[in-house]
Parts: C-alpha cells; structure tokens; sequence
C-alpha cells in the first residue's frame, strides 16, 4: 500500500512511507508480552535479538516519525522503515503510515529553524476560546504553523508521534476514541484523547484533541470541516494514521 500510495501521490508532490515500530516499550507490547509468561522474562529473551539489547522508547518511535516527516527527509518516500532490526522475532505492533506533502519542506538549519531544518514558531498560550481546541494554544499570529493529524494518538506510539511532531513545531491535530468526557473505547483503557492533547501543551507545543472514530466517514468529514482559521495555523498537510 505504501509503495501504490507513493507512486500515485509522488506527482502532487505527497511522500508517503510506514515506520514499522517491532518492539517499543508501550502497555499493548507489555501486554503482549505477560501472554506468553513472565513480562520481565519475555522480555529479556527478545531484547536478545535486537542489536541495543533493548526494546525502544514510544518517544524515540515519535522522533523517527518527526524526521521522515522533516525537510531533512524531503526525498524519502515509499519505504517502510523499521525502527529496529530485528532478525528471529515478527512485530506483533501495527506500522504507522505517514503522509506529507512535499511544498513547504525545505528549509536550512538556522536560529529559527528546528534540528530537521523546521521552523519554530513561538507559541506563547493564548487561549482559544473555541471547545475543538483542547490543549488552549495556538501558534503566534505572526507566523504560519504546519499543521499535523494524527490518528490514534491515545496512547503508545501515536501518542508519542503527536507530541514529538508539536515539539518539532507542527499543529498537531491528535485524534482518539478515548475520552474523558465520552469514556473509553472498546478497548478499555484509561488513556484519554485529552491527556495527549495536555502532553502536547507541556512539551511547548500546540494542537487539537478530537475524539474521532476514523472508521466512521461522518466523524472524519466533521474533523476535516472543523479544521476552522486559527492565527498563523494552516491545513493539515501532514498524516500519520496506526
């Protein structure tokens, strides 16, 4: 899919790759892990076959995706990257798709410019008194933020997407089922949509918590309309879906 995607938006100037995330530390692998006997034991055994000898952290997964979706890797595109070799053991994580559209990605390192050659953009807490914006910052009106949308960023290694990308500078629309005020998924876990969106915030960046379910077309098209003007915040240009 990867690949087919890279080729029929390449033309448009949209990069399309996958980050194959193997073994990261998040609950589901911990999970995962307990199934097969003692976690701390599994664990040991597969972080064997792993060239650090230990499994990733979500943030370090985060800031794999930030690059691939920086202007440092403007000519990246069709590839599915693995964040860690691992020669005997199959991921049991789902990959993360990334999308970016090519315009706006250059750009040379410098005292505006973030480690990927991104710009920073002063976001100094202004609140927004509009309720699709949950983490109470918006960028500063003088410049244009790049605006991200990230897709199931509860928790693991979305979570940690969105909150390296508002690090790197991007307005991050972080999305989830999961909520405080709906309540949790079918799956039943305590992470909410809302708390990414307050990691977000206490990493100096800034964004929107949505609770959307992508598998419904109306939730998607209602996030899509709702992306309303914000000082110096354009449109989504940026994808990451689990």
């Amino acid at each position: 899919m990867v690949k087919t995607l890279a080729g029929e938006l390449g033309p448009a100037g949209i990069r399309v790759n996958g980050l194959l995330p193997v073994r990261i530390a998040t609950d589901r692998v911990r999970e995962l892990d307990a199934l097969q006997g003692d976690p701390d034991e599994v664990r040991a055994r597969l972080s064997e076959h792993i060239p650090l000898r230990r499994y990733g952290e979500p943030e370090e997964f985060g800031r794999a995706a930030a690059f691939v979706l920086s202007p440092a890797a403007s000519y990246i595109t069709g590839a599915m990257i693995p964040s860690m070799a691992v020669p005997s053991a199959r991921s049991e994580q789902p990959a993360a798709g990334l999308a970016s559209r090519g315009r706006g990605l250059s750009g040379a390192g410098g005292r505006n410019h973030g480690p990927f050659g991104e710009k920073n953009v002063t976001c100094p807490g202004r609140a927004v008194r509009s309720p699709w914006v949950l983490t109470g910052l918006v960028a500063d009106g003088g410049e244009r933020m790049r605006v991200a949308l990230v897709a199931g960023a509860t928790r693991g290694a979305g979570r940690a997407i969105a909150v390296e990308l508002a690090r790197a500078g991007f307005f991050v629309y972080a999305t989830g089922r999961s909520s405080r005020a709906a309540g949790p998924s079918e799956i039943g876990r305590p992470e909410t949509i809302e708390e990414t969106g307050d990691l977000i915030r206490a990493a100096g960046g800034a964004g929107a918590a949505r609770v959307v379910d992508h598998e419904d077309p109306s939730q998607v098209a209602a996030l899509v309309a709702g992306q309303r003007p914000v000082p110096g915040v354009g449109r989504a240009e940026v994808f990451t879906f689990q």
